[in-house]
C-alpha cells in the first residue's frame, strides 16, 4: 500500500466529497447545515489543505485554518481504515508544523465521530467537555504549546 500526501487539489476534494465517510457527512451538516462539496470547497481556501493518497486515491484531507488560533480539521473517506496508525505519523509533523505558528490549536468534533476523535487522541489533543450545536453532542478539543 502506498501513501502520498500533497498539497490538495479541486478533483481531490471534490472526490472525497463524493465518497465522505458517513460520519463526517453527518458532522458536517450538524455543525453547519453545509454539504460535503461546499465544505470541502471551502477547505480548498484554508491557510493549508493537505491530502493524503492511499494508492494514487484521494483518502483524507486535512489541515488548519488560521484565526486567533489554529482550527485543525480532517475529512475523509472509509479508506482511512485501511491506514489508520501511519495516518498518524504522517500528521504528526503537521501538528508541530501548526503548533509552530499557534500557541492553541482548537476545534470541535462530533461526540459519536470515532475514528477523528480516536486520531485527536493518538496526535495528544485533549478532548474537553462536551457542547450541543444544533442540537447535537460535540467535544471541543485542544492542544496546546
Amino acid at each position: 500500500m502506498e501513501i502520498n500526501i500533497r498539497n490538495a487539489t479541486k478533483d481531490d476534494a471534490e472526490y472525497i466529497a463524493a465518497h465522505m465517510r458517513d460520519a463526517d457527512k453527518h458532522e458536517i451538516w450538524a455543525s453547519t447545515r453545509s454539504k460535503p462539496i461546499d465544505t470541502v470547497n471551502r477547505c480548498l481556501k484554508t491557510a493549508e489543505c493537505i491530502c493524503v493518497l492511499v494508492d494514487n486515491v484521494p483518502t483524507i484531507l486535512f489541515g488548519c485554518d488560521d484565526y486567533k488560533f489554529g482550527i485543525p480539521w480532517m475529512l475523509s473517506t472509509d479508506g482511512i481504515n485501511k491506514i489508520g496508525f501511519r495516518f498518524v505519523k504522517h500528521s504528526q509533523h503537521y501538528i508541530k508544523k501548526w503548533l509552530a505558528r499557534h500557541k492553541v490549536l482548537m476545534n470541535f468534533v462530533h461526540a459519536e465521530n470515532k475514528v477523528s476523535i480516536k486520531w485527536l487522541k493518538w496526535l495528544g489533543f485533549d478532548i474537553k467537555n462536551q457542547i450541543f450545536i444544533n442540537n447535537e453532542p460535540f467535544h471541543i478539543f485542544q492542544f496546546r504549546r
